[in-house]
């Protein structure tokens, strides 16, 4: 499970950081795999950097299960980044501002566990689907926010509301 460090809460960013300082940080993260805005997700125990796209259509794109409260399904042409993000995102609002902006989100996954059957999920402006297989499941995402010059995270699976973020090797 994925618990930020107290101590960094506020010390890490409550100032404000550009988003030129976030991207470099998450660029020279080690143990970083990228993934494309519209390519299927096909996961492991890593971080993984997702830039959005707001002109990419995401329309045809599918999610089994969810990221949000739940497990999902990563295997080839089943579960796309965009709608794992879309899911894993505080509101429709923030994840139409990241796709706007084009900004890149720093997620990390949990290894793959075998779980029951998730149900269909409508958040953020997308109906995921029902499926029986979820052994993935979101335990951080951490994205930009262009209005307060924050980074900030989320537990996705516990349904945590976002903080500031907390890493032991962030320091801007």
């Amino acid at each position: 499970m994925f618990l930020p460090n107290p101590g960094l809460l506020v010390a890490g960013n409550s100032a404000g950081v550009p988003y030129a300082v976030w991207l470099a940080y998450i660029n020279a993260k080690p143990s970083t795999s990228d993934r494309t805005w519209t390519s299927s997700a096909v996961l492991g125990n890593e971080f993984y950097r997702v830039a959005c796209n707001s002109t990419d259509s995401i329309t045809s794109l599918t999610l089994y299960g969810s990221t949000w409260q739940s497990r999902f399904r990563s295997q080839s042409n089943v579960s796309h980044m965009a709608r794992i993000v879309q899911h894993a995102l505080p509101s429709e609002a923030v994840f139409n501002a990241q796709r706007a902006a084009r900004k890149v989100v720093l997620m990390k996954f949990s290894s793959p566990v075998p779980n029951g059957p998730a149900l269909s999920v409508n958040r953020n402006g997308y109906v995921s689907i029902a499926d029986g297989s979820q052994p993935y499941r979101m335990d951080m995402i951490a994205w930009h926010d262009e209005t307060t010059q924050q980074v900030l995270m989320s537990n996705p699976f516990e349904g945590s509301a976002p903080m500031l973020y907390a890493s032991a090797d962030w320091n801007p």
